[in-house]
């Protein structure tokens, strides 16, 4: 094989990235350079004094490139790779994925905000935030359908509604559904909204007081009150933060906290000069990197989906900045800076970020370090041969026998991991079998697992809703398959309290310990277990309860002639309820894929009847 040496010193200085590749082809490292051979042999001549760079050249075993028009656009193929193919020696924002922004589509009729995770198409696309908590945006989103008068029904009742609905009865939308207003009246609206969702407060204010003294003018007087609420709202949002300059100027201050291989990015944005809530971004891998690499990696991927300030203040120049500054202003449509400032307040910003990184670093390390404590108390407890950092439960629900099904809740470190959530229908012949049902689920869970199945891995702990007998299915099911996982049950003490015995908490039963284990009620160990069995418990009811539901809805489709199974659903899919199918036309009907014009009679005739 060709050694890395002789690899680049055939690679061209073209600008461009290039992959370091191990011996299973897997990508271990991408990066980007203006001149591909010089910055390669950085690599092979130790001049990369990155100590991730030695582990790197021991795995690497050939070097792949592509060559790009120029540094621009080899930052952009850095940031797309990077986040397709994951490597394990690139910095990622891992977390950063987990970020909420509130979206508007441009081109719906008569568009409305709405919760979205990551921007489907930016074409088509306004994205506004990240926001730094879920309760954040869903109560910047609740704001907005209380102050403003934008739609909040869906396109089908949109569509579907020939008179207004209560909103407008509230001054809480315009109507458009039922023409209440012009598209000029409700652009004018939305204006306001993505000004108010982009943190330009002063303008939706001028705005507002615009609006307030028209409707005052023409004797609305509701609505006049409606918009001085909303002004003294928001004048008090502004009272409370902070000014960074009279300019009114966009701008984002970054602040990076190292330690070892992870570390924090805390990011202080203002807008219109005024701060809004600081983002923290925790980095769980960040291989040695350097601050301007670290830098130039981060501000690309980041505002790749965040909001693009004119000036972004940095400790440290990132690597690669001009051509940064460049791809980042052709996507805002104007210039921007990225500066690193040497005295002055904005170097007092810049340290403030800083130390919010730190503060927030240290603030989650402390709490990994209880649940790590925590986990180790579990093992303690249970007997574990190891800590139980995958730890899975399960619960069975029916009604009266029927619409059977169960659930697996899955913990990672003691948090909910709702991914590895899963749901299961049992055979309707099990019924109420309490033994029978948890067989058949564990039966299916652990085939999967004994199989090699990705996302089937075996937990370090399985805990079952229950108590002996519970248990002892589990472990026959464990040691038909071979499979060896340590089990335990919880059990509500039912008996103690029929006995009178009403301080008594919830009892763990361990596989080789004849008495159940009792431990007090704010025990962490028993609430954490309690937590995950609640939370079993409350996914299997909920799932039974939909599951019932759609048997109840299917069953009254059921005696139209001619309509099977797979019309049913596609028919309940889109009207979404049986009240919606009974008012639709027969042009609405075929709409629904599969419904013909002689199949949309058939309903329409079927309801007439049933009448």
């Amino acid at each position: 094989m060709i050694s890395l040496r002789e690899q680049i010193e055939r690679i061209s200085q073209d600008s461009g990235i290039y992959l370091f590749i191990d011996a299973t082809d897997k990508i271990l490292y991408i990066g980007k350079a203006k001149r591909l051979r010089a910055r390669l042999l950085q690599y092979i001549n130790g001049h990369d004094d990155r100590q991730m760079v030695s582990r790197l050249l021991k795995r690497a075993k050939k070097i792949e490139i592509t060559i790009t028009a120029s540094e621009k656009d080899a930052l952009i193929l850095e940031a797309n790779l990077i986040q397709k193919h994951r490597p394990p020696f690139n910095v990622r924002l891992i977390e950063g994925s987990n970020f909420l922004f509130l979206g508007i589509q441009k081109k719906k009729d008569w568009p409305y905000p709405y919760v979205v995770r990551r921007s489907k198409s930016k074409k088509r696309e306004v994205l506004i935030g990240p926001f730094p908590s879920a309760r954040g945006v869903r109560d910047t989103l609740q704001f907005i359908e209380r102050n403003f008068m934008l739609r909040t029904c869906s396109d089908h009742e949109l569509l579907r509604r020939n008179r207004p609905c209560l909103q407008y009865q509230m001054h809480q939308c315009l109507a458009p559904c039922v023409a209440k207003c012009t598209p000029e009246e409700y652009r004018e609206e939305l204006e306001r909204v993505l000004f108010f969702m982009r943190g330009k407060n002063r303008r939706v204010i001028e705005k507002t007081q615009k609006r307030m003294l028209q409707f005052a003018a023409q004797e609305r007087f509701e609505e006049a009150m409606k918009c001085r609420d909303l002004i003294r709202s928001l004048e008090k949002t502004l009272e409370k933060q902070h000014v960074l300059s009279t300019k009114n100027e966009d701008r984002d201050i970054w602040g990076i906290h190292l330690e070892g291989d992870q570390g924090a990015i805390a990011i202080l944005p203002f807008r219109d000069g005024m701060m809004q809530e600081s983002i923290v971004i925790f980095l769980p891998q960040v291989v040695e990197e350097n601050i301007g690499s670290l830098l130039s990696t981060m501000i690309v991927e980041w505002y790749h989906h965040a909001m693009i300030p004119k000036s972004i203040l940095v400790e440290e120049s990132p690597a690669n900045n001009e051509a940064i500054e460049e791809l980042l202003g052709e996507q805002l449509g104007q210039k921007i800076r990225i500066l690193v400032p040497q005295r002055g307040e904005k170097k007092k910003w810049v340290a403030l970020a800083k130390k919010n990184a730190m503060v927030e670093f240290s603030r989650q390390h402390s709490e990994q370090e209880k649940v790590e404590q925590l986990l180790l108390q579990i093992q303690k407890v249970c007997g574990l041969p190891r800590i139980p950092r995958r730890i899975e439960c399960f619960d069975n629900s029916h009604l009266s026998g029927t619409n059977p099904v169960a659930c697996m809740v899955t913990f990672i470190n003691g948090i909910p991991k709702k991914s590895l959530y899963r749901k299961f229908r049992l055979p309707e012949a099990l019924g109420g079998d309490d033994y029978g049902s948890m067989e058949n689920v564990l039966m299916r869970r652990f085939t999967r697992a004994t199989k090699g199945q990705k996302g089937w891995e075996l937990p370090d702990l399985l805990v079952v809703d229950g108590g002996r007998g519970q248990l002892n299915i589990a472990l026959a099911v464990l040691s038909q398959l071979g499979c060896s996982v340590p089990s335990i049950g919880i059990a509500k003490p039912r008996t103690e309290h029929q006995k009178g015995m009403m301080n008594e908490s919830d009892k763990l039963i361990l596989a080789h310990v004849k008495d159940p284990v009792r431990l007090p009620k704010h025990n962490p160990v028993l609430r954490l277990l309690q937590h995950l069995r609640d939370e079993t418990h409350a996914q299997a009811v909920a799932y039974q309860q939909k599951t019932r539901q759609k048997t109840t809805l299917s069953s009254v489709l059921h005696g139209i002639s001619g309509l099977g199974p797979q019309r049913q659903k596609a028919l309940l899919k889109h009207f979404k309820s049986i009240a919606a199918i009974k008012k639709a036309t027969a042009e609405e009907l075929q709409q629904v894929n599969g419904i013909s014009k002689k199949m949309a009679d058939v309903i329409i005739e079927y309801w007439k009847k049933k009448s």
